[in-house]
Formats: C-alpha cells, sequence, structure tokens
C-alpha cells in the first residue's frame, strides 16, 4: 500500500517512471525527512485544509491551490538573493561607503574565488570587522551558489541580541541599496528568551499579520515561523549556538533543523568559547554543512590549533598550509587557500598583577579612575562580582566624585538582566561618545557575559586569571575604539591588571576559578604570563594561545609549580577524553555513514533500553553544565502571588496564562545552578496552568516572602542591585 500511494504522488506530479534508487545517502535522508515534517506541519493545519472536501478528479489541481496559499499565508515565498546587483559585489557599496579593511578585502576576495560551498575560516584580533566580512562574504557566496539565507550562531543570548540588532540594520541597508524588487525578508531571533527583547517583539508585532505590508518594509518576523521547531526554516536567522547543535544530537526533530540549515551561510562567532564536548558537536555539525551543501564562516580572534584542525578538516581540509596569523583560510573541493592579513596595530597593553580580595580590588579600581574613565571589572564567579561590587558601592559613597556603578552578570530575572544589557551597550559601546551616554566617571562589574561579541570599550581593566585565550578576549575590550580621542589621564597607558597573577609558592591559590575552568589551563596561563610586563597584540596572540595549549607540560618550571601541573594535566586530558566520548554518544551519525545502512537507527531513532534516554533532550546537552533548574521568582503578600514586591501584578500558577501574561512572567525566570538549590527544586512540580505552555513548561515556582526564600539550607534573595543572592551576603 506505501508503495502503490507512492507510485501514485508520483504519477500525479508527472514522473515518468518510480525512481530507481537502492539506497540514500546522508544529505538525502535529512532532506527527505525535513520535507516531509514541513508538509505535514502545513497540510495538517485544519485552517489551510479544512475538512469535509470530496475526493474527485479536481482534487490535485484544488490541492495545490491551497497549498499555495498556504504557503504565502505563513511567508514562504521563492528566493531570490538579497543584492540584486552582479559579482563582483563592493564592500563600500554594500556598508555606506566605507573602505573595506585588509580582513574584509581578503575575506571578499577567497569567496569570490570558490568553486563550490566553502568554509571561511577567519583568525584575526578583536575589532577588526569580522562581522561585516561575514556578511559581506555571504552576499557573495549567495550570488555565487544560491544561499538561500543565513543563519548567525553566538555563544550567549546577550551575544545574540546584539548581534541581531546589527544583522537587521543589515538587511534592512541591502534591501534600500542592491536595487531589488522590494520584498519582505523574514529575521528569527532564536534562543529562550528571544520574546524578552524589544526589538525582536516589536519587529514581531509589526510584521505578524500579512505579507502585504506597505510599501518599503524590508523586514518581518513570521509567527508560523516563531515555533522554535520552525525557526531554523526561516531564511535568516541570528541565536546561540546550542539552537543550531540541536540539529547534529538525537533530540527530537533535529533533522528540521539540519534541513533548515541545508543551502544557507552559517556564521559560526567566537568559537573559542567551547569545551572539548560542544567543540566535537561544531566540528560534527560543520561535517553536515559541507554535506548539505552550506557554507561556513567561522569567526574566532583566539582559536586553540586542536580546534582549528578539527573544524577545518571537518569540511574537507586534508592539511593544507596556512598562513600566518591573522589569516583567513577558505576549504571548498579544490583544496585549501590561507592568506595573511595586516590587522591595526593595538597599543601595548601593560600586564600588571592585582589583589584578590574584594575589599582591595576594589580600592585599586578607585585609585585607577582616578578624576575619570570607564573602568571594566571582569570576574570569574557571579558571587565574586557581587562580592566586589558590594566593596565598591561601600568605598564609592564616601567619594566626593560620584562614579557610576554598574553590576552585570547572568543570576538576574530574564527582564533585568535585558535592561542591564541594553544599559552596558548604551553606555559602553561604540556609539556611546557620539550619543553622549558614555559616563565621564563609571566601572562596570561583570562576569563573562561582557567578555565576547559585546562591542565594549574601556579605558581601563582588572580581571580575574582566566585561561589564555579567554583573557586575550577581555583584554580586546581595552582602549578598542576612538584611536584619536584622548584617555583620562591616568588610564591613558592600556594596562591590564589581572588578579591570582601573583602566587605565594606556599600556599598557590586559584579561588573558585579552578571550578570554572580547568586548572590546568589557569596554571599553564600563570607560568606563560610570568616574566611578561606587557602584552603586544596581535603578534602575542598565537604564540602564547598555542604554548598554553600545547601538548605535553612545560619544559621547565618552579618546583611548587611542577606538581600541580602534572595533576591537573593529568585531570584535564582525562576531561577531554570524556567530553569526546560524551559527544560522539550524543551525537547522529555522520553523513557518510548512512550508506547501506538502518536510516532510522542512523537518525537517532533507537530502540531498548537507550530509548528512553535519547528521546528526552533534557538528558542531551549541547553543552556539558552543571544541572540546574528554572524558577520564576513570585512575591508572596496578603497570601497572593506577584510579579512585583508590591503586589500589583498578580499571578495565579493555577490557572493558564494569556500569551502576554505568560511572556511577563516569563521575564522573572531565572536559572539556579547551585548544588542545594538544584536539590531542593528538583521535587517542586510546574504548576498546573503552566505545564504545557511553550515558554513555562520548564519552570517551577520559588516563593519569595521579604525577597527571600529558604530551599533546605540555602537562603536565596533577590535583590534589585545584585540579583539573586545565595546565602547571608548583603
Amino acid at each position: 500500500m506505501r508503495k502503490e500511494l507512492v507510485e501514485q504522488v508520483i504519477l500525479a506530479f508527472g514522473a515518468p517512471v518510480f525512481p530507481a534508487v537502492s539506497a540514500l545517502e546522508g544529505p538525502a535522508w535529512i532532506r527527505l525527512a525535513g520535507l516531509t515534517s514541513f508538509c505535514d506541519w502545513i497540510a495538517s493545519a485544519s485552517e489551510f485544509f479544512p475538512y469535509g472536501r470530496t475526493p474527485s478528479v479536481t482534487y490535485l489541481k484544488q490541492a495545490a491551490q491551497l497549498a499555495a496559499a498556504a504557503l504565502d499565508k505563513i511567508g514562504w515565498q521563492p528566493r531570490t538573493a538579497l543584492w540584486e546587483g552582479p559579482l563582483p559585489i563592493a564592500f563600500a557599496e554594500v556598508f555606506a561607503g566605507r573602505l573595506p579593511r585588509p580582513l574584509q578585502s581578503a575575506a571578499a576576495q577567497l569567496a569570490e574565488g570558490a568553486s563550490r560551498p566553502s568554509l571561511l575560516l577567519v583568525e584575526v584580533p578583536t575589532g577588526e570587522g569580522k562581522t561585516e566580512a561575514a556578511l559581506h562574504a555571504h552576499l557573495i557566496l549567495q550570488k555565487r551558489f544560491g544561499h538561500r539565507g543565513m543563519y548567525v550562531a553566538l555563544p550567549t543570548r546577550a551575544t545574540g541580541n546584539a548581534m541581531f540588532s546589527r544583522t537587521r540594520a543589515f538587511l534592512e541597508s541591502c534591501a534600500m541599496r542592491s536595487g531589488a524588487a522590494p520584498r519582505l525578508t523574514d529575521l528569527q531571533l532564536q534562543h529562550g528568551a528571544a520574546l524578552l527583547n524589544a526589538e525582536y517583539a516589536d519587529l514581531k508585532s509589526l510584521r505578524d499579520v500579512s505579507y502585504e505590508d506597505g510599501p518599503g518594509e524590508a523586514l518581518r518576523v513570521s509567527s508560523w515561523f516563531s515555533h522554535r521547531k520552525r525557526a531554523f526554516l526561516s531564511e535568516y536567522g541570528v541565536g546561540t549556538v546550542d539552537q543550531m547543535l540541536m540539529g547534529v544530537i538525537r533530540s527530537k526533530h533535529h533533522f528540521v533543523r539540519l534541513w533548515g540549515l541545508t543551502n544557507r551561510t552559517v556564521v559560526l562567532d567566537e568559537v573559542h568559547a567551547y569545551d572539548s564536548y560542544t567543540g566535537s558537536l561544531l566540528a560534527q555539525l560543520v561535517r553536515w554543512l559541507a554535506a548539505l551543501g552550506s557554507s561556513a564562516v567561522i569567526m574566532s580572534a583566539t582559536l586553540p590549533r586542536a580546534l582549528r584542525e578539527e573544524l577545518l578538516q571537518a569540511y574537507g581540509d586534508r592539511g593544507g598550509r596556512l598562513a600566518p596569523y591573522p589569516r583567513v583560510t577558505r576549504v571548498d573541493a579544490q583544496g585549501t587557500e590561507s592568506l595573511h592579513v595586516e590587522a591595526r596595530p593595538l597599543p601595548i597593553i601593560r600586564l600588571n598583577p592585582a589583589p584578590s580580595a574584594p575589599a582591595e580590588l576594589a580600592e585599586l579600581a578607585l585609585r585607577r579612575l582616578g578624576s575619570g574613565g570607564c573602568l571594566a571589572i571582569i570576574l570569574n564567579t557571579v558571587q565574586r562580582a557581587q562580592e566586589v561590587y558590594l566593596a565598591l558601592r561601600n568605598l564609592a559613597a564616601a567619594l566626593p566624585e560620584p562614579t557610576e556603578l554598574l553590576l552585570f552578570h547572568a543570576r538576574f530575572p530574564g527582564t533585568d538582566r535585558q535592561r542591564l544589557e541594553e544599559q552596558v551597550l548604551r553606555r559602553f559601546g561604540p556609539a556611546a561618545p557620539a550619543a553622549g551616554t558614555r559616563p565621564p566617571r563609571a566601572i562596570l562589574v561583570a562576569t563573562q557575559v561582557a567578555e565576547q561579541s559585546l562591542d565594549l570599550d574601556f579605558d581601563g581593566m582588572i580581571t580575574d586569571l582566566a585561561p589564555i585565550d579567554l583573557l586575550l578576549q577581555r583584554a580586546g575590550r581595552l582602549h578598542r575604539h576612538r584611536e584619536n580621542d584622548p584617555r583620562p589621564r591616568l588610564l591613558r597607558e592600556a594596562q591590564l591588571q589581572v588578579a591570582y597573577l601573583e602566587q605565594d609558592p606556599k600556599n598557590p591559590d586559584l579561588g573558585y576559578s579552578g571550578l570554572i575552568y580547568p586548572s590546568y589551563l589557569l596554571w599553564r596561563t600563570w607560568w606563560e604570563l610570568q616574566g611578561r610586563t606587557s602584552l603586544k597584540l596581535p603578534d602575542d596572540l598565537e604564540t602564547l594561545i598555542d604554548a598554553v595549549y600545547s601538548q605535553g607540560l612545560p619544559e621547565s618550571s618552579p618546583a611548587w609549580l611542577g606538581p600541580l601541573l602534572r595533576t591537573s594535566w593529568q585531570e584535564y586530558e582525562a576531561e577531554k577524553a570524556d567530553y569526546k566520548r560524551a559527544a560522539a554518544y550524543s551525537w547522529i551519525a555522520g553523513p557518510e555513514k548512512f550508506v547501506n545502512s538502518d536510516p532510522p537507527a542512523q537518525l537517532g531513532d533507537w530502540g531498548g533500553a537507550e530509548a528512553a534516554l535519547c528521546s528526552t533532550e533534557e538528558h542531551l546537552s549541547t553543552r556539558l553544565v552543571r544541572p540546574s533548574v528554572q524558577a520564576v521568582l513570585l512575591h508572596s503578600s496578603a497570601g497572593h502571588l506577584s510579579l512585583d514586591p508590591e503586589g500589583r501584578v498578580a499571578v495565579d500558577p493555577s490557572r493558564k496564562p494569556s500569551w502576554d501574561q505568560a511572556v511577563s512572567i516569563y521575564g522573572r525566570m531565572v536559572t539556579l545552578g547551585r548544588s542545594a538549590a538544584v536539590k531542593g527544586l528538583r521535587g517542586v512540580e510546574v504548576p498546573a496552568g503552566w505545564t504545557d505552555h511553550p515558554l513555562l513548561g520548564g519552570c517551577k515556582v520559588l516563593t519569595l516572602v521579604g525577597g527571600s526564600a529558604q530551599v533546605g539550607q540555602l537562603k536565596i534573595s533577590l535583590d534589585p542591585e545584585l540579583g539573586v543572592v545565595y546565602g547571608d551576603l548583603v
């Protein structure tokens, strides 16, 4: 019966014979599975295909008309190139007369010379215009190979939000400058808190009705594509890398995500930010992108050699020679070509130690600030950031000069975190001086959320010791812009001050950083920085990274450091091996392993004891992180629950909220990772009104009385300045 139905469909569409296919390769299975789900989602919607139609000789014609109307309604339009003009596409024409930097010229040259969809690996220091190079390369690759759109993947929600604004501006600019016939381009923001982004929410509300908008409109956010399982079917998207990696792990509908990435340009930024587990998943994704005819632009300022080689080989590199750093490398069917690019010389960064104790670190920061300037303090844990912020607040209150203090980390409820992120960009972003929003005297205390992708500029910086690639990323926010604008007197020289750079051999200490990063990388970074009084970028960048991430132990080190290095090296190597094995277990088979095999098994539809594990996304993750729980913080007052301490916005978790109410509730969600909090809330049920809700289905309620709650032996408080606080910090 199945065979007969297939034959009837083929005959109805005019195919002369049943295709003689004995085996399908991996890419064909992904296309078939993705297309089938896409068609089923549309065809099973009664608003598109109403029940009660009578089969007749005109049935196919009527169904085709309904299908065309359905595709129009959801916004699936014929694909045309974003830029209508001929090749070559001048950089200055795309970016309002700006002349290309050497990086941007080299990326365009390699994209224009590609024989087939390609991988471009961009390795240059921060601030060289990697994003513009990737966007320009997409226009070229799309014109050459017919790519239907682009997805830009970032490591965090904050970086995704910032890139969404830049991508939106790019798409709107192309619509105005390319001479293309007016058409609406769909753009999706793809991460768990997308609806908390005001720009995305506004665009969605304005463009969510139909495609018949007014003349001159360029963008829209289609509600059909906004569904989390369908977002990758949109032409253009910006979001976290996790959303994309769900396509190569054995999660539900992963093949829809992969099919959505087929024949697109995929931009991966800040790829150094991932551990061996996620890096292995990235390599598996790159294999699939090559097999599915997609181009990839991978960008990093600080890429360790092992990850570089793994990514290049995944796309098809067979050991081509690379140009000296900074460089752009292309891998395509013809082989590997690599170009060295000149990077603008950055000011020499003076390297000095900083105290690790919060009070002493705060005193140093205020001394460095002197009579003015903007200083960043980047710390490795939220609690440490809160402690330093409190110390600064106490000291700054006694100073005659007003000092603006900002605290930015991931343990704020979603709406607060979004507000802080926008405030940080407004205060310290590249447009702040011209807009008059850069404060005359300010200190930002932040965690890793300010480490990468956010385009920030500081006059001075103090940081915790971190693995060398991440430390250099932080340094990239120091004297980043304003080349012709003099810095404050005490901060005129770029200076990076590093806590834990001074060690007592009798009592070596990394603080809590060893719980965040591999201890081996921290000690090896410490050793490579000994004796250095300055950093010269980009000259020192690759040398330092290769030294820290090289195989084996350094030839010489102090007697006290040797045992620490050997022990932590063994732990690091064992952890990497475990990560590799875990990634190989989590991912679907590679595209080359489908031929003459059982496709459902290769796609992850496994039976037996593994079925329960592999069928739930909570057991398969794109990152290996400690267990956490999502909790909505509600205030209890006079027996009622509310979103605010004053009790103005009441919430009844037993009732299903409207969509707008759900968005407001979700805005008070915070992810709690402290083991006592996870253990204490594990047995708490999701409220009855939220169980099946797409936003709130995984959220539990944490009731605050007087601003705090007791979970087992752990006190959890919500402070308007500090965010979520564990214990009695205040």
